[in-house]
């Protein structure tokens, strides 16, 4: 009787226990071949980030000034796993807001299977900062990390999550923002860094002022003195604690759904 059950005790054990292992290895893999760097709350490969302060764009066929394609999610379903330490009003408040995201974009929050080996890993947080996420879908345990829970740091850190980088952060952000360096703090500068990515917007023509990623012309100032202002209009722009339309129709634009009118 032992041995007619060997070969299903074996079975079941790579099925169970080694594939899952492995696949969990060659993500860790992958997570430890690249070189990561957290630009502010976006956690993002460090060869995608462009200091303008030193770098030169002279060279447009240079490998860091190529735009990089972000992995977005599969059928737009973000599987998820909720740490223990969220209570049950925080986890209802994230499936809500998650919800309205899928709005016009066919995108969904369901929770992790078993067999599922890429998934969200959402959790609270104390660290000095209202929300972190890596960019994209990076594979594996990918954790979300939220401090400030309300509507507008958890629809942030999730657009993200789903590929979509700040505003302020495109290669193109000059034409449309004058910033101010030296009312920056050096410990924030780096979130006024450009990052190589793939943008929607960047072939539509049209810079976001009310996106949910852009910061409010006075983030990070050192000296209570404007860091950024609009080159059209010289004023400045305040923080939006919503999703714009160009929101709605990035996500559309990259996960498909109903088109916003």
């Amino acid at each position: 009787m032992k041995f007619k059950f060997r070969p299903i005790l074996i079975f079941f054990t790579f099925v169970f226990v080694l594939r899952p292992l492995q696949a969990q290895l060659q993500t860790q893999d992958y997570l430890e071949q690249k070189d990561w760097i957290q630009i502010g709350d976006m956690i993002v490969e460090r060869d995608w980030v462009i200091n303008p302060e030193h770098d030169s764009a002279e060279d447009e066929f240079s490998s860091q000034y190529v735009l990089k394609k972000v992995r977005p999610w599969i059928d737009g379903i973000l599987r998820f796993q909720f740490s223990n330490n969220l209570n049950k009003a925080e986890r209802q408040e994230f499936l809500n807001y998650c919800a309205e995201m899928g709005e016009f974009a066919d995108i969904q929050c369901l929770p992790k299977r078993q067999q599922d080996k890429d998934f969200l890993y959402i959790e609270k947080t104390n660290e000095n900062i209202c929300g972190s996420s890596y960019l994209g879908r990076v594979g594996g345990k990918q954790p979300l990390k939220i401090r400030c829970w309300r509507r507008r740091t958890i629809q942030h850190e999730l657009m993200h999550a789903l590929g979509v980088s700040h505003e302020h952060n495109r290669m193109d952000r000059d034409d449309y923002i004058t910033i101010i360096w030296e009312n920056l703090d050096d410990k924030i500068r780096s979130q006024y860094y450009k990052i190589s990515v793939d943008q929607v917007a960047l072939y539509l023509n049209y810079y976001d002022f009310d996106s949910i990623l852009h910061y409010d012309s006075y983030s990070g100032s050192k000296n209570g003195q404007i860091v950024f202002y609009r080159k059209d209009s010289k004023k400045p722009v305040k923080q939006s604690n919503s999703m714009s339309f160009g929101d709605h129709y990035t996500l559309y634009a990259l996960y498909g759904g109903t088109r916003p009118e």
